[in-house]
């Protein structure tokens, strides 16, 4: 939802509710990861689980009852020089026991800049070809690895398609700012006509001012 500023600012990139009611909050970064969009991140899995409130009291559900919220995080770099898998996940666990407690939430740093990696089975493998096209540099580059899968297919279409339209969309807003501009100095012309005629009658400054918006100086300058 790139036009809707307060729910990317809180939510993230994507986020998906689940057939099973579980949450996905999917970001991407371009750059290296950093700790700071570990914190960003962290803040929009929580924010999202922490909404679950709303409904919770409007439908006296019990806090139990609560969906998993996943953050999935398609990162490059090896952050905090431990995550060096392709998928590195982190859940909250008791030290001592190296027990995971209910999982509440969880957080994946995906590393597409290590899809160079072999993949032993197919779902491996598709999983791996996927971050390759995320990674692709244009269209052109992302059709080679679709290869008749439907799935990729299907991804590069909307790639497609969602790209025509803001392009689209940007074109729009350009036209309709050029046709705001041209009408603005259409209007502008007419109150430069109109104050012309004023000054050939020798009306008043102070009455073409009133009656053209134009300021002073402006109606000055066409003597």
């Amino acid at each position: 939802m790139p036009n809707n500023k307060e729910t990317t600012l809180y939510y993230g990139d994507i986020v998906a509710n689940l057939s099973n009611g579980d949450i996905i909050s999917l970001e991407m970064y371009k750059n290296t990861f950093t700790i700071n969009d570990y914190i960003k991140s962290f803040a929009y899995k929580c924010r999202i689980y922490a909404n679950q409130l709303k409904k919770v009291k409007k439908n006296k559900i019990d806090y139990k009852d609560m969906k998993q919220v996943i953050s999935v995080n398609l990162i490059k770099g090896n952050f905090n020089k431990i995550n060096n898998k392709i998928v590195n996940c982190y859940r909250f666990k008791n030290e001592v026991l190296n027990v995971v407690i209910k999982d509440n939430t969880i957080m994946y740093l995906i590393r597409f800049d290590l899809v160079e990696k072999i993949s032993y089975n197919l779902n491996e493998h598709k999983f791996i070809t996927c971050l390759r096209m995320i990674n692709s540099k244009d269209i052109k580059d992302m059709k080679r690895y679709a290869n008749g899968d439907e799935i990729m297919q299907d991804i590069i279409d909307y790639v497609f398609e969602w790209n025509l339209e803001s392009s689209k969309n940007g074109l729009e807003r350009l036209i309709e700012d050029k046709s705001y501009e041209a009408e603005d100095q259409g209007r502008n012309k007419e109150k430069i006509d109109i104050a012309k005629n004023m000054l050939h009658k020798n009306m008043k400054i102070k009455d073409i001012m009133d009656l053209t918006g134009l300021s002073k100086k402006q109606i000055l300058s066409l003597k």
